[in-house]
């Protein structure tokens, strides 16, 4: 006779439960590594920027720039940076402009060379952003 009290999971059945386990707890793990990637990307992409760059001589230009804030809260752009293929070019900020949710800032300023990309540095909520790097048209 056989004992009946004890029964017990065969072994197929224990590991098609425990993969079960895996691939759910895998699917979570992956859910929350693609919202935080999510997250990280639109850093920045609510704050654009838009400008061009005029030559007036063979040493300077004249940019016209727009920055527009499409954040929840108001920004504070600490610095401008123009690029061309010899390197990175800061435009001086006396003081920190300061934009409004919804609102834009427009800039003209007389710039040493001519420049292909812009991008700007912002605070907002306490952290530094930086927007992606814009063709000067």
């Amino acid at each position: 006779m056989r004992a009946r009290g004890r029964r017990s999971l065969s072994n197929l059945v224990g590991a098609v439960i425990l993969i079960a386990a895996t691939v759910v707890g895998g699917l979570f793990v992956y859910s929350y590594f693609q919202r935080s990637v999510g997250a990280f990307m639109s850093l920045g992409s609510t704050v654009s920027v838009v400008g061009t760059d005029e030559p007036i001589n063979s040493t300077s230009s004249i940019l016209y720039l727009k920055i527009v804030n499409n954040e929840q809260t108001a920004i504070q752009v600490t610095g401008i940076f123009l690029v061309n293929s010899t390197g990175r070019y800061n435009i001086n900020l006396t003081q920190p402009l300061v934009i409004q949710p919804g609102s834009e800032a427009s800039m003209v300023r007389v710039v040493p060379g001519t420049y292909s990309e812009v991008y700007v540095a912002y605070n907002a909520g306490g952290a530094t952003y930086y927007t992606q790097p814009t063709s000067l048209g």
